[in-house]
């Protein structure tokens, strides 16, 4: 038999990959890839989610950055006054009506009283950073005002628990039972036992809530994956060796600063001068007009911070930003070093990924409503739904860069049959039939008070902008043919 012969190395023996070099095996790659395995993405969250949630926690309780990225994010999802619930369908005013039902049950849904909807809303965002995940429990609060009682109660991710009683059991994992095609059936729940201000989870103490009474939020990024991780893990490093970074230079530059004035000898003949006290004496301001013979007056140069000091901490910053895509400008709050173009497409790529978070809410939020809308067609609130209806969520834009250029933008969209009206609304966040509505009871007011209507004069002054400037066009092209005329009837009568 004969031997294949490798045409790199001439070899006869050895066969040579010629791709993915990263995948070979030598002591340089396998000590920098040590800590990379093929496991279950569950087994790995099984043995770090208490650690990343605390130091996540941590960190965003005592880095006044971290914590500014959670609000911007927070504010950036769910805006002023969170998502509007739009239901189209040809009963308008059944579609009135259930938006009015959800509006009302949503202002005060906690079970506790203590969160409004958007409340809600923007504590999921912020436990997605710190735990990863978000848990509410659906329950019946029958004190509660309004002929609608389901609220919602929070549930902090540490109580989800497997007992101990259930430990080793084969569809049990991370305190949630699956089915047979890995869907959750019901979530167990460690108990609180409280003891004042203080409170502590028993390992065998946890009661089995069904999956449909649990709205359980969190990213999912794996097959299979049933817990959450924290947005803030993966920077958890940079944002450690950020603030160790900053620590150590203040501490190089106030050493700096505290060594003060030195005296230099630089006459070997000089004698040698005894401070009392030790090696060092306080030396009052504007005192020094004289030094011993053969010494001179010497100040140590602070090389820390170094001229690299603020673009290094420029680019670790960056990497605080990039779990949810934001920008630069927009983790430092400061937009001084980007115009208006490279402003508005780092803005652009943020507002794609906030439409993905909000995309998530919809989804929770729509079997939220279907609730609702169910216990109030018990209580006799509502008739029967239409069959052709629909329910979407309209989130509140993050406002724009330059506002001008962008309406502009619209205006140039929708000439040229790119984009209608109705589509320019609900990019806004706002219900098109709401707005056509507001317009209606507007011109009727000003009518009915004698006043002209603001939106007609603008649109009539527009109009007339335009004509004057195609005439003022206009005016070059006639004077230029009327020059051609005149010349052409000279060149005639000279003939």
């Amino acid at each position: 038999m004969s031997k294949r012969h490798n045409r790199s190395t001439g070899s006869s023996n050895k066969i040579s990959l010629r791709r993915w070099e990263s995948g070979q095996h030598n002591k340089h790659d396998d000590e920098h890839w040590r800590g990379a395995h093929d496991t279950n993405i569950n087994a790995d969250i099984s043995g770090y989610q208490t650690t990343l949630r605390i130091r996540s926690t941590h960190e965003i309780a005592n880095n006044p950055i971290l914590e500014g990225i959670v609000r911007t994010h927070q504010i950036d999802v769910v805006g002023a006054n969170g998502p509007t619930l739009q239901v189209q369908s040809e009963n308008t005013t059944y579609n009135e009506a259930r938006e009015r039902v959800w509006r009302n049950w949503w202002k005060t849904p906690d079970a506790q009283e203590r969160r409004s909807g958007v409340d809600i809303l923007r504590q999921w965002i912020y436990m997605l950073w710190a735990c990863g995940e978000s848990l509410e429990q659906l329950v019946t609060v029958k004190d509660a005002k309004g002929p609608v009682k389901l609220r919602l109660l929070a549930i902090h991710p540490r109580r989800l628990i497997t007992p101990m009683s259930h430990a080793g059991e084969q569809n049990i994992a991370l305190g949630i039972l699956l089915d047979e095609l890995g869907r959750a059936k019901s979530y167990f729940i460690a108990n609180e036992n409280r003891f004042g201000d203080f409170d502590w989870i028993s390992p065998t103490d946890a009661k089995e809530i069904p999956a449909s009474d649990i709205l359980h939020f969190f990213q999912s990024d794996e097959p299979d994956q049933i817990r959450g991780v924290p947005l803030a893990a993966s920077v958890l490093q940079t944002i450690a060796d950020l603030r160790d970074f900053d620590r150590e230079v203040l501490d190089a530059t106030r050493s700096a600063a505290n060594s003060g004035i030195l005296l230099e000898c630089v006459d070997p003949s000089a004698e040698a001068v005894e401070l009392a006290g030790g090696s060092s004496m306080p030396i009052r301001r504007r005192q020094i007009s004289a030094l011993p013979p053969g010494y001179r007056m010497v100040q140590i140069q602070a090389n820390q911070p170094s001229a690299q000091y603020v673009d290094f901490r420029h680019e670790r910053m960056a990497e605080m930003g990039r779990p949810v895509g934001m920008p630069l400008m927009m983790v430092r709050a400061d937009s001084g070093d980007h115009n208006y173009s490279s402003a508005r497409f780092d803005g652009q790529i943020y507002a794609r990924g906030l439409t993905v978070f909000q995309s998530r809410i919809g989804n929770h939020l729509t079997r939220l409503e279907s609730l609702v809308t169910r216990e109030a067609e018990l209580a006799g609130m509502l008739p029967p739904a239409p069959k052709d209806i629909s329910v979407n969520w309209r989130f509140e834009p993050i406002p724009h860069a330059d506002p001008s250029k962008e309406s502009k933008a619209m205006q140039m969209r929708m000439q040229n049959l790119e984009l209608s009206w109705s589509e320019l609304i609900a990019m806004n966040g706002k219900d098109p039939e709401t707005v056509l509505a507001s317009f209606k009871r507007d011109k009727e007011k000003f009518d009915e008070l004698g006043l002209p209507y603001p939106w007609i004069i603008q649109t009539a002054q527009s109009a007339q902008n335009d004509n004057e400037d195609e005439e003022e066009d206009k005016k070059p092209v006639e004077e230029e043919k009327k020059g051609n005329v005149g010349k052409k009837n000279a060149a005639d009568a000279k003939k």
